[in-house]
């Protein structure tokens, strides 16, 4: 019996055969469908890079003096190298923090004047050197952030560091900016209305406005600061999440939302983000290797990773001491001057206007020293969150050399170095209650002496 074919049925049978043949190509050219999403997303999204996503920060840092280094962007990496215009303009720029410190520093009359002067004079009096000994560090350690930004821009790999962790640096950067100017501006706005307020006793001129503003050094030191710690916290989270597909880790839980990951952080405490947003699905490289190979491999690039943040506190050990001991001895004069102005009371109509100028120093930068404790702990707890998926992840191993592997991870995680300061102390939230403590301690003692009401 002869069928005949008709157009209809013709062009059913061949849309069928195509799409057969479709199915089959595809499944050819995809045989690992995660590689090619993940090279794809690469390929189309490729905007930052580590100069690029450091640029802000560290253009402020080159513009305050600490940092005179320059960098440039070739084909296969980012390069930092030194810069002899960046080093005569940080010369210049010590030059003029010294003059601008002795000129407007009386110091026949430092101490003749008012309980609550007298702090304020001595606090301008600090902090001033302490700028001046901040921005010579930061030209005679160039060297050493030259060399850890260059092991930096190459241990962090394409694909284990991506786009959009790098862009929330950047993010990051412009929410430090924008905070760092509203402060500035509400300082202005503060002293504006004390010198034209009838209630306050000011006479604050344009130059001592500009010396005080030149005080905020500080805040402008955390931009750079907070900013490589985002660097290094959002790179820890990708490399977490480049782990855990790497092991193919499956949660305990899967129902239930109990997150043990380190992917989400937050802005002073107020604004929450996902550090990531990624997938970081295994390399074409990783799926060739045998499962205890991974293992090595992904506790290889752990161990460079860590080398780079050891270089990092290696160059910037000293800045951390001076400033964390400069911070602590201003705060717990400041503090006193502030609980000395509430218990006692001071005839001299100036000092209220000095109580308001120490309230504001003392609440910004206490916050200020408590954020970059902070952020030390931050990255302390995404180096060591790891450890809770690997001992998870070694009860469901049967291989022993990967089961060894495993184990070696976890005594290297476990050994990390901490964040110090020279060496004098671990710079994390650990310190932040011997801070307060010693604060509380200076100032209660100090209240014991009787205080001048003049």
């Amino acid at each position: 019996m002869c069928h005949v074919l008709t157009k209809e049925s013709l062009q059913m049978k061949l849309s069928v055969l195509l799409e057969n043949r479709l199915k089959n190509t595809k499944m050819i050219i995809t045989n690992k469908p995660e590689i090619v999403q993940y090279k794809q997303k690469n390929l189309n999204k490729t905007k930052y890079c580590v100069c690029k996503t450091l640029g802000p920060a560290l253009m402020l840092a080159r513009l305050f003096g600490v940092f005179p280094v320059s960098w440039r962007h070739t084909t296969e990496k980012c390069v930092y190298e030194k810069s002899l215009t960046w080093l005569i303009y940080t010369g210049f720029v010590i030059i003029f923090q010294i003059f601008v410190t002795y000129s407007n520093v009386n110091y026949s009359n430092l101490l003749n004047a008012t309980l609550l002067v007298i702090i304020d004079n001595l606090t301008n009096l600090y902090y001033s050197h302490y700028v001046v000994l901040i921005t010579l560090l930061g030209f005679f350690k160039f060297t050493a952030y030259i060399t850890t930004l260059n092991t930096l821009a190459s241990t962090l790999k394409d694909g284990v560091l991506c786009q959009s962790a790098m862009r929330r640096v950047v993010l990051l950067q412009y929410a430090i900016f924008a905070s760092l100017a509203l402060v500035a501006t509400f300082q202005i706005i503060l002293y504006i209305w004390l010198n034209n307020s009838t209630s306050y006793e000011a006479n604050f001129s344009i130059m001592n406005i500009l010396y005080r503003m030149f005080m905020n050094f500080s805040f402008g030191l955390y931009a750079v600061v907070f900013t490589i710690f985002g660097l290094l916290i959002g790179s820890l989270a990708c490399f977490e999440k480049y782990t855990l597909n790497c092991l193919k880790y499956v949660p305990v839980h899967p129902l239930r939302d109990i997150d043990d990951s380190n992917n989400s952080s937050d802005f002073m405490g107020i604004i929450h983000y996902k550090l990531c947003t990624e997938n970081h699905f295994i390399t074409s490289q990783m799926l060739d290797l045998k499962p205890a190979d991974v293992v090595e491999n992904l506790r290889i690039y752990h161990e460079e990773f860590s080398l780079c943040i050891y270089s990092w506190n290696k160059s910037m050990d000293l800045l951390f001491l001076t400033h964390t001991v400069m911070e602590l001895a201003v705060l717990i004069v400041d503090w006193y001057a502030v609980i000395a102005y509430l218990v006692y009371s001071f005839k001299a109509p100036i000092a209220a206007t000095m109580n308001i100028l120490n309230l504001f120093y003392v609440v910004s930068h206490t916050y200020g020293l408590f954020l970059f404790l902070k952020n030390c702990q931050a990255l302390k707890n995404i180096i060591h969150g790891l450890v809770t998926f690997l001992l998870e992840y070694s009860t469901r191993i049967t291989d022993p050399e990967e089961h060894q592997q495993v184990r070696f991870f976890i005594e290297k995680i476990n050994n990390h170095r901490p964040f110090t300061a020279s060496g004098v102390f671990t710079i994390d939230l650990g310190i932040a209650g011997p801070i307060a403590a010693n604060i509380l301690t200076y100032v209660l003692v100090a209240l014991q002496f009787e205080v001048p009401k003049e």
